[in-house]
């Protein structure tokens, strides 16, 4: 990375958080060896197991079979021109892991899906982070190409965030395809004489790299706003923060579920914030299950999926 990109990234993330992002690139090869162990024995442990009970062929079957989930949002303080608005949500691709069939999956789709924005929350690449620039070369150019095909089918305007498996050097990659990132950045969408903030904060799982007093400053109090975050964890500042809807992902809903999806092991926030709806206080929140998969690609009780929020402005009760 060259001086000039370090300062663009510097000033976007914050000087805090730019700071974050570095250290924990300057362990990468430690924890990446590690992790590459780790991976390598749950994986082979994992294969046996859905090998041996007949599970393997029927979770990759699964993980190939993307729904359209529809959310509809009852929101009292929906700006009027924002009523009937739909936000297409996309999360956790894992690009790379079965090479191009989440693109061949959603070409089924997305040409029929009609959005007045999307949204991408995090985990773009499948690859391990590393800091062999020749590696994460190779992972930006296959993540590139497999996310240019998503993105041609989605004609609306493109934003997002970065995940615990994106490593920093695919910013300028991701950009590159139309899609904008928020590093811990807020822009304005607008409508008619209306408007509704959108911010976006960077991964706060792994690289704890979020920074919210940043991404929310000037977002008026009274302002309808949204926030977009890789992990569900930080749904607490999110709500201090005033934000009204947040979005995320990264849990994969668990991935490997029981019947009737119940995980059986997720991220670190509390468990109604695992999977789809949840609240917290004055705070709206969904969690997508993914688009994608992670490790192995298989999904069990748990259907990977798209999300197309709908916002509709509804009267406050009288009590």
């Amino acid at each position: 990375m060259d001086e000039n990109t370090k300062q663009k990234l510097e000033k976007r993330l914050g000087k805090t958080a730019f700071l974050k992002r570095l250290h924990v690139h300057s362990k990468l090869d430690k924890i990446s060896r590690h992790s590459s162990l780790c991976y390598r024995l749950f994986r082979h442990t994992l294969l046996l197991i859905l090998r041996f009970t007949g599970l393997y062929q029927h979770g990759y079957e699964e993980f190939k079979n993307i729904r359209v989930v529809h959310k509809k949002w009852s929101l009292p303080k929906l700006p009027a021109e924002f009523n009937g608005y739909k936000l297409l949500q996309l999360t956790d691709l894992h690009l790379c892991l079965d090479q191009g069939r989440i693109a061949k999956s959603l070409s089924k789709i997305l040409p029929h899906v009609h959005a007045d924005a999307c949204v991408f929350t995090g985990d773009f690449s499948n690859g391990a982070i590393s800091k062999d620039n020749e590696c994460n070369n190779r992972i930006s150019l296959a993540t590139q190409k497999e996310l240019e095909k998503i993105t041609d089918m989605v004609e609306c305007e493109k934003y997002g965030v970065l995940g615990n498996h994106d490593h920093i050097d695919l910013v300028d990659t991701i950009e590159a395809t139309g899609i904008q990132l928020l590093l811990n950045e807020t822009i304005i969408l607008k409508k008619g004489g209306d408007q509704i903030f959108l911010s976006g904060v960077d991964d706060a799982s792994f690289f704890k790299s979020h920074d919210l007093d940043k991404a929310s400053e000037g977002v008026p109090k009274d302002a309808f706003s949204i926030l977009l975050s890789h992990t569900p964890e930080i749904y607490k500042i999110a709500q201090e923060k005033n934000y009204d809807i947040m979005l995320s992902g990264h849990t994969h809903g668990g991935q490997i579920c029981l019947p009737g999806g119940r995980h059986i092991k997720a991220s670190n926030c509390h468990s109604g914030a695992v999977s789809r709806s949840w609240f917290y206080k004055s705070l709206q929140g969904y969690t997508s299950p993914g688009t994608g998969a992670c490790k192995l690609p298989i999904r069990i009780c748990c259907p990977p999926e798209i999300t197309i929020h709908e916002f509709i402005k509804t009267s406050i009760a009288k009590a």
